[in-house]
């Protein structure tokens, strides 16, 4: 038997070891009424146990545990980085034939014939050459935060487990038992654990902490500085209707610095409008027309370089969420002002996969915002725009307290197409 194992899956199609069989090809091969169970076992203020069990009719005969911090108690085991990994592996071999006990990681010998139960380490022998009584086995190790792949260290990746993705990462603990029989195969019991890197986010300025600590309003760039990143102002242009000569009306949009942010937070945002032609301005700027939304974007290529192979990479992107606005401030909404400004936040889900690259698999995940100028009917009907270029700056996502990076971009795509229900007048802060 192979107890307490790391498995980790990585590639286009994640497999176990193929001298391993899937548990359900064990489950078929053994007992028709073996069944696989996944519960946690006891629950308190510190610990989690995770079961996963094998049943012969009603019987356990083999059972993992695994030991995590409070979870729900329906959720599989997740572990952060630099987290010990803990747990027990029983085997009730009453109704069974166990002629050895390995583990899979290093091949360290757990039992085998020549071992007894009570203790693994003896050399005295059993006379059977079976396991024939319980017994459980503890064990206890980390994952390296850092491993070596075609001769170079790399950052040991998460979980990565995304619907339309032709990738996938996977952590498994491994159970495998042994049978006797020339043509009887081994048993397997896995369970499935996700893995999370762990980097701290950066605080944000000084004025920032002290609005947060007193309950107060977020102040603007032009009052806290050092809490914002200002991105080079896009100017747009478009005829009014009833005037001759084109308006023009500049946005400028500033995110919250330093630009790490810890996951399941909000991430402040800050936008001016400006024009001299205060009908234009009335008509574009409103919260409506603001769409910043948060992409998510996974690229797989042939070589680990994305750069210099970029022509092999293949990539996809997937909506996290769009910020949300509102005004900042009451004096700058009157027709008589050249500005108008907005404060906005967009949520940073609590379970996303911060940015990595790996080159075992050839994958690369990275998180960008999308912005763009959207005009309903009765905006296009009033004001017929023209579009321009923009520049681009960089940015990064952080997990919450314990994350690694993701990376953003802001610069212009390509013009969308426009149609009769709600036209795209101006693509903003796209990554390239």
């Amino acid at each position: 038997m192979s107890a307490t194992s790391l498995e980790t899956g990585v590639g286009r199609a994640v497999t176990g070891d193929p001298e391993l069989p899937s548990y359900q090809e064990a489950q078929v091969a053994v007992v028709q009424a073996s069944a696989l169970q996944t519960n946690p076992e006891s629950t308190d203020n510190l610990t989690t146990t995770h079961k996963s069990a094998l049943l012969d009719g009603q019987h356990e005969w083999l059972i993992l545990r695994t030991i995590t911090k409070p979870r729900k108690p329906e959720s599989l085991p997740v572990f952060e980085e630099g987290d010990i990994i803990k747990g027990e592996v029983e085997v009730d071999p009453s109704k069974k034939s166990i002629n050895g006990v390995k583990s899979i990681k290093r091949a360290q010998v757990l039992w085998t014939p020549n071992v007894t139960p009570f203790s693994p380490t003896s050399q005295s022998r059993v006379g059977s050459g079976k396991l024939e009584i319980k017994h459980p086995w503890s064990f206890s190790f980390t994952i390296p935060e850092r491993v070596e792949v075609e001769g170079a260290k790399h950052a040991t990746p998460p979980t990565l487990a995304l619907r339309s993705s032709p990738v996938s990462i996977e952590y498994k603990l491994v159970v495998q038992v042994k049978r006797q029989g020339l043509f009887k195969p081994s048993i397997v019991l896995k369970t499935v654990f996700g893995y999370r890197l762990a980097t701290r986010a950066e605080l944000p300025s000084t004025l920032r902490q002290m609005s947060l600590r007193d309950r107060g309003a977020v102040l603007g760039p032009n009052d806290d500085p050092q809490g914002w990143k200002v991105l080079p102002p896009v100017s747009f242009k478009g005829y009014v209707d009833g005037n001759s000569q084109p308006s023009e009306v500049e946005v400028t949009l500033a995110i919250s610095q330093p630009t790490t942010y810890p996951l399941g937070s909000p991430v402040p945002l800050f936008v001016v409008f400006k024009s001299s032609d205060t009908k234009a301005l009335g008509l574009l700027a409103t919260p409506r027309v603001i769409g910043l939304e948060l992409l998510r974007m996974v690229s797989t290529a042939s070589q680990h370089d994305f750069v210099a192979k970029a022509s092999t990479t293949k990539s996809y992107s997937e909506g996290e969420g769009f910020a949300t606005w509102w005004t900042a401030d009451a004096g700058s909404t009157t027709d008589a002002s050249t500005e108008r400004k907005f404060h906005g936040e967009l949520n940073i889900p609590s379970d996303l996969v911060p940015s990595f690259a790996f080159p075992r698999c050839n994958v690369q995940v990275a998180y960008q915002l999308q912005g763009v100028i959207i005009l309903s009917p009765v905006h296009t009907c009033a004001f017929a725009p023209t579009i321009s270029g923009m520049d681009s700056s960089p940015s990064q996502l952080f997990r919450h307290a314990s994350a690694d990076p993701f990376r953003t971009r802001f610069n212009c795509s390509k013009t969308r197409t426009w149609n009769a229900k709600s036209t795209v007048c101006h693509p903003a802060w796209l990554q390239g």
